[in-house]
């Protein structure tokens, strides 16, 4: 006699219920019900949510718009720019609403990103992170074999985003990063300095491995009486940790110089992290002056400590500002 196939619990269950039975079962019941439900609900809002909420309180407007401030030198108004995106009145009401705002806010060059968008009872709170002009690029006959043009400053942000050249400011309230831009392989300076297009990222790691360096040090930068972030590394070594970044102040018999390592999250194994090179920099200068006013010295901080490592004769290449 052939042996009785053995049912699971769930089939002993649906086994004793018929069609009819499983039709109306309390729990189908249930889900039908919820499921009528919401469909009735999303079809009587689209049809009948002009006469439920009056559209002049849903319309989106300037003044229901909340920002947080803009740079001074930004020109594009941006709740003009979320309110004629799409060429028609927005309405709070629009499920699409907060992506489209979110898109257009980052097609605004010098919006690094949106950190936060959302609704509120008043309207639409923005918030967001902006660009700021953090270093300058020096484009010049000594950091570019051959440069025909005029010496030219060109602001990056933190990430190495060009930005206007209108935002260089004259002086030391920018580090300027000076770096060789020469590619050896093809004998000619690299392709990209022919169009350096704006909002768009330097197609080179040694700049944005210095921008990464200016950010942490910007706000002192001045008191430290810093100038150059300077970076000896070739294009082909562009990624080479073992040639560290440096700080100089200006050129002249007055010359300390700051061995400082890499980047930020990129240090070596044994290499001290920013924080404590920053800290160790700051207790050098309380107790020492600023380095521009310091005779010439050489200052090492991948330890951790600002050790001085050399003087006077080391310094000679710094005058012609030759890289090495």
């Amino acid at each position: 006699m052939a042996r009785r196939r053995k049912q699971s619990g769930l089939s002993r269950l649906l086994g004793d219920i018929s069609p009819t039975g499983l039709l109306l079962h309390p729990a189908t019941l249930f889900i039908a019900f919820n499921v009528a439900l919401a469909v009735t609900a999303i079809y009587t809002w689209d049809r009948y949510q002009d006469k439920i909420v009056d559209p002049k309180l849903s319309v989106l407007s300037a003044e229901k718009i909340e920002v947080n401030t803009p740079p001074a030198w930004t020109k594009t108004n941006i709740k003009e720019a979320i309110l004629t995106s799409t060429g028609e009145s927005k309405s709070l009401l629009d499920p699409t609403l907060i992506a489209d705002a979110v898109a257009t806010c980052q097609s605004i060059g010098w919006i690094e990103e949106v950190q936060r968008m959302e609704k509120t009872r008043d309207g639409l709170k923005v918030d967001l992170r902006y660009r700021e002009p953090i270093a300058v690029v020096e484009l010049d006959s000594k950091t570019v074999p051959g440069w025909k043009q005029k010496p030219k400053l060109v602001p990056v942000d933190r990430t190495g985003v060009i930005m206007p050249e209108s935002l260089a400011l004259n002086g030391s309230a920018q580090p300027k990063i000076f770096i060789h831009h020469w590619d050896a392989s093809q004998n000619r300076a690299p392709q990209h300095l022919r169009h350096i297009y704006r909002w768009t990222a330097w197609p080179d790691p040694r700049v944005k491995g210095a921008a990464a360096i200016s950010e942490i040090l910007f706000r002192d930068w001045q008191a430290f009486g810093l100038s150059r972030i300077i970076s000896f590394r070739q294009i082909k070594d562009a990624d080479d940790g073992t040639i560290p970044f440096e700080l100089w102040t200006d050129q002249g018999e007055n010359a300390a110089t700051v061995v400082w390592g890499n980047p930020p999250g990129s240090e070596l194994e044994n290499e001290a992290p920013f924080e404590q090179k920053v800290v160790a920099l700051q207790a050098y200068v309380q107790k020492h002056g600023p380095l521009n006013k310091l005779s010439e010295r050489v200052i090492d901080l991948r330890s951790g400590q600002a050790i001085q490592v050399g003087r006077a004769s080391g310094l000679g290449y710094r005058r012609s500002f030759e890289v090495r």
